[in-house]
Order: C-alpha cells, then structure tokens, then sequence
C-alpha cells in the first residue's frame, strides 16, 4: 500500500518538477561535497490516513544555491487531489464502531439522541483528524552555508485546515449514525428512518438505490477485471501507469479491488447523463477529450486532432465498451424504479417525498464523483520563468448532481405510478 502511493506520488513530484526530493538531495550534495541525510518516502501513514478522508496534500519548493560561480534560485507549489476510494472504508469502519458502542451506552432510540450522539463524536473525531493533518505529510530542509557559499533546500507539504476540520465532521457524523441504525437492526439499517424522521422512507430508498447500484456496478467491474487483469498486467507495465507498481499488478485480488472500485465510482457517475472529461493547460496550450455514454468523443481546444479520436471510437466499438455502459445505465433506472414503486406501497409517496428521495441520491453519486476525480495544479519558476500547468480528469459534480436528480425524480415517479397496475404487497 505504501509503496504503491509512494511511487505514485514520487511520479508526479518528478513529473511537475523535474526531479524527485532524493535527486536533488543527491545534487546538492555533489556541488557542496557534503552528505545530507536522505529524505525518506513522500508519503507515509498520515498521508494515508488524510487520503481515506479524501484530503490531498500541497507541496512547495524551495531552493537556492549561491557560490561563486552563479546564483540559482528556484521554487515551486503543486497541488494534487487524489484518492483511492477504498481508502474511505478505513475511517468508515472506525466511525461505524464508535456508533454501535455509543448506542450501546446509550439505549434511547430518538432522533435527538442519535443526533447529539453523531455530532459529539464528528467534533471530537474532526478535531484530532485537524491536529493529525498539522503533522503530517513530508518536510525536509537542508541548509548548508560555508566559505561564503550556501545552499538551501526545502519542500514542505500542507494539508487543508477547515476542509479537514469539515470532512472530519461530516464523515463522523454519517458513518457513527449508520453504526447506531446497525446496533437497533443490522437487516434494516436505515429503513428504521421511517419512525424516526418525516420523510424517513424517502431518505431510506434514495441512500439504498445508491448503494445497491453501486455496489453491484463495483462487483462485476471487480470480477471484470481480475478475470482481464492478467491481460493489462503487460499493458499496465509499458504504459508505467503512475501509482499502478508491479508489485500491485502481482497481486491479482487487490489490485481488482483497488480498480474496480475506482473505475466504478467514475462509471457510475458517468451513467446520469454527465461525460467523463480529460482537461490540460500548459505551456500556452490548452484542450479537453470528452467522453459520453451517448455521444461517444469530443474534442477542444489544442488537442489531437479529431481523426485520431476515431481509433477511440472504434475500440470502443470493437471491444463493445460503448454498448456496455449504455446496458449498465439499466441498473440505477431499475433501482430507482422499484424505489418509487416501494415508496407508493407504503402510502407514503408525493411529489415532495420524490424530491427528497433525489435529493438523498444525488448527494451520494456526487460524492463518489468528488472523490474519483483526479487534479493538478502547480507554478514553478525554476530560474526560466514561471511555468503553470493545471491537469483534471473526472467528472463534473455539478452536472452529476444535476443529472441524478432528474434521473431519479422521472424514474422515482415513474415507480410509484406502476403502482396503479401492480397493486399487489411487497414483503
């Protein structure tokens, strides 16, 4: 696990500046003549533990050298936003705990108690997540002056205050209330929101639409792959794939997980109407490749041109991809179809508890779709001028949001409609 983000981000550093912190620990002591002490791995487990809560570091650079021969100075910031979305089950198991044990303590089933219980532990959990961040990432400085001639080096890495101090809270209080559901009834977890809360029924169908597509879409993209992995273990190799290291690739069964459900938060994003979008800027240069499940690919601004975009078109044609994923937008319709229609069975259907069934499951698809989108942001100025460079691939939030509401309001009303012809009861 380390080593895998290790590389990866050892990959971008060098990519954005032109070298690893090692290289230019190696440089500055081949021009002064002194060892200094190695940096140690960019990433460790603090890093690991901020990236399970989708937090991405900033690194900034900075560094002169003065003698008598010339004077160099040079300095950079990059910022990356990178996660692996399975890293979240880490904080989602320790909060899910910390709610069966509070329930525990505390028998009252009530609204008000599961909520003061949440809120108490997210403060005391995004308090220690905000004063774990101030410590973490990697630091390392070299300052060596003699004779009139000095070197410096340092690269220092931040992490968001108030976006970690809010994450912290937010995933406290969502993981610990679904902890406390468990403990009551582990079968119907958030089906007893019912008795809790007014439109309880809604907000229970929208969060297991989501989750039982999802999930299933995670599934069968997992045993995809770990019956294709074998064939891209080659592939990924020659294409040194930043983050994706060899040993990884021998581990059949993990890297299946660590893809799958990578590549499953991206698809099922993709699956309400929102295209998967690659964007770049660098150099004066700028351009996008899009890709949609209907419309295929497009293009803009200075990238390949349109002609070579039809070898995409055509492997994915060949390969029968475009067609899978327009079957694969069956799945979310199905489910919100049939949570409509169970909403209608229990009398508690209306254009106000659809709303908030869309509401609930655009709100969880945006979020897997924040979390798989990758970004890049970096100014350097190493002594020929500044250079910026901006990178994104993902998915708009926006659009997403947009998309799965009216996604699921049609496909909500149109459930609970069937009702009308499928009277019948449902166990």
């Amino acid at each position: 696990m380390y080593t895998t983000n290790t590389n990866f981000y050892e990959d971008i550093f060098e990519e954005s500046f032109g070298f690893t912190p090692e290289e230019a620990a190696e440089n500055m002591a081949d021009e002064s003549g002194f060892k200094f002490k190695e940096p140690g791995a960019i990433f460790g487990f603090s890093d690991t533990v901020m990236m399970s809560h989708t937090l991405s570091p900033s690194y900034t650079l900075d560094m002169e050298s003065n003698n008598s021969y010339e004077d160099y100075k040079g300095s950079g910031e990059l910022s990356l936003s990178f996660t692996y979305v399975l890293f979240i089950i880490i904080p989602l198991l320790c909060l899910f705990v910390s709610g069966i044990v509070y329930r525990k303590k505390h028998t009252d089933i009530s609204i008000q108690s599961f909520l003061s219980g949440a809120v108490g532990i997210a403060l005391i959990y995004s308090l220690l997540l905000t004063f774990l961040s101030l410590f973490s990432g990697f630091d390392y400085k070299i300052k060596h002056s003699e004779s009139g001639e000095s070197l410096n080096l340092a690269i220092t890495t931040a992490y968001p205050f108030f976006q970690t101090f809010f994450k912290g809270l937010l995933f406290g209080i969502v993981f610990s209330m679904l902890g406390m559901l468990f403990s009551i009834n582990y079968r119907q977890i958030t089906k007893q929101l019912e008795s809790l809360i007014p439109y309880g029924n809604a907000v229970h169908q929208g969060f297991s639409a989501f989750i039982r597509g999802f999930v299933t879409l995670t599934i069968v993209m997992v045993a995809i792959l770990i019956s294709k992995i074998n064939d891209a273990k080659e592939m990924l190799s020659v294409l040194d794939v930043p983050g994706v290291s060899q040993q990884i690739l021998e581990k059949t069964t993990l890297a299946a997980c660590y893809l799958g459900v990578q590549l499953s938060s991206i698809v099922y994003s993709m699956l309400h109407f929102t295209p998967l979008s690659l964007k770049g800027e660098g150099d004066g240069e700028s351009g996008e490749i899009s890709f949609s499940v209907f419309s295929g690919f497009s293009t803009d601004g200075d990238v390949m041109e349109g002609g070579d975009l039809s070898y995409l078109d055509l492997f994915f044609s060949f390969t029968n991809i475009d067609l899978y994923l327009k079957l694969a937008m069956i799945l979310p319709i199905l489910l919100l179809i049939f949570a409509g229609y169970s909403m209608a069975k229990s009398k508690q259907s209306s254009f106000v508890s659809l709303a908030v069934l869309s509401l609930v499951y655009s709100l969880f698809v945006s979020a897997i779709a924040s979390f798989s989108a990758i970004s890049l942001n970096g100014l350097f100025d190493m002594g020929d001028g500044e250079n910026a460079i901006t990178f994104s691939l993902g998915v708009s939030v926006v659009q997403v949001f947009i998309g799965s509401f009216i996604l699921s309001y049609i496909a909500g009303f149109a459930g609970s409609y069937l009702n009308k012809f499928f009277p019948g009861s449902l166990k």
